[in-house]
């Protein structure tokens, strides 16, 4: 059911919306609007962003939709900061361009990829973009049960597979580096002893063992 006016026009905008509640739920690790069905989680968005403009009511095409939302007694709104004072408000000037009630009035999804809360991350040169829209080749909830279960499970054994091919690669990783690290150790022991086969690089020049007149330097008696 269509209820904002220019909304197939702007569909992102609902991810946007999604995007806001996210963040809002990493800020407290409890949903921001939780709701039993749709008429309750309405009545939580509202308690929060409190009751929408006359502006707003008149954007909304549904005439059910807005005359529910103008039989409710007004609500205030509730300031970001008081819902999270230990959060950055950086984080929550972002929040709250997210979760503005009207969509028209929502940011957008480039405004809100370079907002400077996330300067840190944007990097427009690496925002891919897939040449066409991607599409599932299948659509799994018109299968049989039977057949989404053989699905899963062919999917489990090539997952198993994988994770056994990588894990045993990072052990023959860990072997070599191991290895190299064991001839770098037995190197440097060899180089560190004064013996006819030490280079005595390592060893003090007054060192006993090095006053030692029948151990003969490297290339020499």
């Amino acid at each position: 059911m269509k209820v904002w006016q220019n909304l197939q026009e702007n569909k992102y905008v609902v991810d946007v919306w999604s995007v806001g509640c996210i963040l809002a739920e990493m800020l407290s690790n409890r949903p921001l609007f939780p709701g039993k069905h749709y008429l309750d989680q309405l009545n939580h968005i509202l308690s929060v962003l409190g009751s929408p403009s006359q502006e707003d009511l008149n954007c909304i095409i549904n005439d059910k939709a807005r005359g529910y939302l103008q039989s409710l007694p007004h609500k205030p709104k509730v300031p970001w900061n008081q819902l999270y004072p230990n959060a950055d408000p950086k984080a929550l000037d972002l929040l709250d361009k997210m979760l503005t009630f009207n969509p028209n009035k929502r940011i957008t999804v480039e405004n809100a990829l370079s907002h400077v809360y996330l300067e840190q991350y944007y990097d427009p040169a690496d925002e891919p973009i897939a040449e066409e829209p991607f599409t599932f080749e299948t659509e799994l909830d018109d299968l049989p049960k039977e057949k989404l279960k053989e699905l899963i499970f062919k999917e489990t054994v090539l997952l198993k597979e994988r994770t056994s091919k990588e894990q045993e690669t990072a052990m023959q990783e860990q072997r070599i580096f191991d290895f190299k690290n064991d001839v770098i150790l037995f190197t440097y022991q060899m180089m560190s002893k004064c013996t006819p086969y030490g280079l005595h690089k390592l060893c003090e020049p007054d060192a006993p063992c090095c006053q030692n007149k029948n151990i003969p330097p490297p290339g020499g008696s």
